[in-house]
């Protein structure tokens, strides 16, 4: 049972795409970032990207050709890890996100973790150490959701 865990990095109107780089070492807003030190990869085990960043061919109809986010394929209940230290701000239903978690990251950087499993879902409020286990990925299907 393969299922897709999408996350989701948003960045905020304040951030521009100058300030924005994939480089270690490079700086978000104010903020120095080393991207092998600083954050994990949120499934351990689990490298392929099934859906990049960006434009795409919409997988489902209604869905959308620009996909924010990477999904990451694993199999249901598969450990989901905080990539960094982050705070929870949303913990519930997200429509075409499934169950989703979002978190904040700093006052620039967003995390969303989509497709999780709704029996695993922290509060809002919650605090994660990096590396720290946050949730599980989801089922396929989801029944008993009315919206």
């Amino acid at each position: 049972f393969i299922i897709i865990i999408l996350v989701t990095v948003f960045f905020t109107s304040i951030l521009s795409a100058s300030n924005l780089s994939l480089q270690n070492g490079d700086t978000v807003g104010s903020y120095d970032f080393d991207l092998n030190a600083d954050f994990v990869w949120p499934v351990p085990g689990y490298t392929y990207i099934s859906s990049p960043f960006g434009p795409r061919v919409s997988p489902t109809i209604g869905a959308s050709s620009f996909h924010s986010g990477i999904d990451i394929p694993a199999p249901e209940c598969t450990n989901i890890y905080a990539i960094c230290d982050l705070q929870v701000y949303f913990s519930g239903w997200g429509a075409g996100g499934g169950y989703t978690i979002s978190a904040k990251i700093n006052d620039f950087l967003k995390v969303s973790y989509c497709h999780v499993h709704p029996d695993y879902m922290p509060s809002i409020g919650s605090s994660f150490k990096k590396g720290s286990l946050i949730t599980k990925i989801g089922p396929k299907n989801v029944y008993g959701i009315h919206n």
